[in-house]
């Protein structure tokens, strides 16, 4: 509240940022752009019309991005630049189809990319190779000051999971049947497929700030993970590394750009619940190595996985991008 929204905060304060949000009302014509059409409409018409006035449009996602670079075709004079955050590999890195002559139609008006897992490089070597030069990587970064320091440094036996979506819950629940002396909390879906067993409470989704207590408290944290070749679950992951918490993750495209295995935090297989389960057993009575790479990963969010550090990469491609010296 009354500051730069997200890393705008760290921004020259002589830039003026407008921030438009997504439409969400109608719920049902918001719920049909999300869930049926897949990408959104009213955001990129909204701001057609006054997008020359601007010196650049920094879009975070492609589900507005792309349909605003196709409307901007329409256009015959094109003053501002236009980069994409793009968090999702543009279509979630589909090969094939439909969706990707979209892509490649509306990433010709694009002036850059900024992304988040390294692997996402390849599709653009593969299919937008007129970007490569524009496409940076930028590690993801988290506020730090809202999760460190710990007050409540007293832990509680429990394992922490949490995230409403992309996340591997069956094979999580599958280690906690192995574990029935460990008790597990997962937080996010209303719901889940797999039957609890009596060791396992779903908790439904919970303010950032009841979740960051959650965090706190947790002896262990993990965050299971499906494969995916663009960037997920890294907020999650980082937000944990920041409260001081040892995370045990899945190996995935979207994670390993953010963690020294056995030093920042622990890899487990995708899709492997024995694998998850000797992780777990590993680090849960070992209090020594939970510290120790506790300590670590929280010193690899302050010193490269940080907001800050993220803004500061994203400002030196605005710069570059707009030509500014």
């Amino acid at each position: 509240k009354d500051k730069p929204y997200w890393f705008f905060r760290y921004l020259p304060v002589n830039w003026q940022v407008d921030v438009i949000g997504i439409n969400a009302r109608p719920a049902w014509f918001y719920r049909f752009e999300k869930d049926i059409l897949r990408f959104y409409i009213r955001q990129p018409l909204s701001i057609l019309s006054k997008s020359e006035q601007c010196d650049l449009i920094l879009s975070h996602g492609s589900q507005s991005s792309l349909v605003f670079s196709m409307l901007r075709k329409l256009k015959k004079r094109k003053k501002a630049r236009h980069v994409v955050i793009d968090v999702g590999c543009m279509n979630g890195g589909k090969e094939s189809g439909l969706s990707l002559q979209l892509v490649k139609s509306a990433a010709k008006e694009l002036d850059g990319i900024i992304y988040h897992a390294s692997i996402q490089k390849r599709f653009y070597q593969k299919y937008l190779p007129w970007l490569i030069d524009k496409a940076f990587f930028i590690p993801f970064g988290v506020q730090t000051d809202f999760y460190y320091p710990n007050p409540k440094k007293t832990e509680e036996n429990f394992i922490l999971s949490f995230g409403s979506i992309k996340r591997d819950y069956h094979t999580l629940i599958e280690s906690a049947k192995m574990l029935p002396g460990i008790n597990f909390k997962i937080i996010g879906p209303q719901k889940l497929e797999d039957e609890l067993p009596l060791n396992v409470e779903l908790i439904p989704r919970v303010p950032a700030i009841t979740l960051r207590d959650y965090l706190w408290k947790a002896k262990l944290i993990v965050l299971p993970l499906p494969v995916f070749n663009y960037a997920y679950g890294q907020m999650s992951l980082l937000q944990s590394m920041v409260c001081e918490k040892c995370v045990i993750a899945t190996k995935t495209p979207s994670t390993i750009d953010y963690i020294e295995d056995l030093k920042t935090g622990i890899f487990v297989k995708p899709s492997d619940a024995g694998d998850l389960k000797e992780k777990i057993e590993m680090v849960w009575k070992n209090e020594m190595m939970r510290k120790k790479i506790a300590q670590a990963g929280l010193e690899a969010v302050k010193t490269k996985f940080n907001e800050e550090r993220m803004a500061h990469g994203i400002y030196e491609v605005i710069r570059k991008v707009i030509g500014e010296p």
